[in-house]
């Protein structure tokens, strides 16, 4: 994986604490109310939609999140490296912040996700959800919740849409892990598609400006390949899986979850 520099034009534009703070109040209040008042046309031009056309209106709001985040708090994202594979498959991400949940819907193609059904109950934002085709499980359901994870993904990839997974099941915190889930790994198996494993350091960039937030100060820290360094945490579970997914180089993202602005982001399909 690459680990190309910060560019000159991000080096010069350091903020300072109270900028950030000010900037970081701004994104969190703009990202609640730009979420409901969008849920709100989405549903009504979805009804009216086909699915395949409904996924062009849910990377708009994606977008212009991830633009918003980068004119109010200075922070972007960097892609490098190689294109996905042909056709769609199955990506198992790295569930460390909120960023990659706006990424997911930028950086791959139309797509579908394995979400917690709780999100069904949100007004507005369900419904938009259930429109999306998203797959919602009861997360204590066990076998049963895998089963329909392998039962829609199987419809959704013969529609021609991407399978988007958090194999650990829930966020976890930088640099932490827990036992993965194997829903993902039995999908790609049982339809012959790829597992396209995805890291990113945006939790650990979410860590930093935390620390910022409270007054503390970092020793010089490359937010760089931070979260594509363990292999060990990749989301492909099995061998054989990594090895198919290796056939395609890493490719390097700039999340920009937190980073200082000087600092270059990593987002790794590996």
């Amino acid at each position: 994986m690459s680990r190309a520099p910060p560019s000159a034009a991000a080096a010069g534009r350091v903020r300072g604490p109270l900028v950030q703070l000010i900037g970081s109040l701004f994104f969190t209040g703009f990202l609640f109310a730009w979420t409901f008042l969008y849920a709100i046309p989405f549903v009504i031009i979805c009804a009216f939609r086909p699915f395949p056309r409904r996924f062009a209106l849910a990377r708009a709001y994606g977008a212009s999140v991830l633009w918003v985040l980068k004119w109010s708090c200075g922070l972007d994202y960097r892609i490098e490296g190689a294109a996905l594979p042909a056709g769609c498959h199955v990506a198992l991400w790295k569930h460390s912040s909120s960023w990659e949940t706006m990424a997911m819907m930028v950086v791959f193609p139309r797509q579908v996700w394995v979400l917690k059904r709780e999100l069904l109950w949100i007004p507005m934002v369900g419904l938009a959800v259930r429109q999306m085709h998203a797959i919602a499980i009861d997360r204590k359901a066990g076998h049963s919740a895998v089963a329909q994870v392998i039962e829609q993904g199987k419809q959704r990839l013969d529609e021609g849409d991407w399978v988007m997974i958090f194999p650990e099941g829930t966020r976890m915190a930088a640099g932490e892990t827990r036992r993965y889930g194997v829903s993902g790994t039995l999908l790609a198996i049982e339809t012959g598609r790829l597992i396209v494993p995805v890291a990113h350091n945006a939790g650990f960039c979410d860590e930093e400006a935390g620390d910022r937030a409270r007054g503390h100060r970092h020793a010089s820290r490359d937010c760089r390949s931070r979260g594509a360094r363990d292999q060990r945490g990749d989301p492909g579970v099995g061998r054989g899986d990594r090895a198919r997914s290796r056939s395609y180089p890493a490719l390097t993202g700039k999340p920009a979850a937190g980073c200082s602005p000087r600092s270059a982001g990593s987002l790794s399909r590996c």
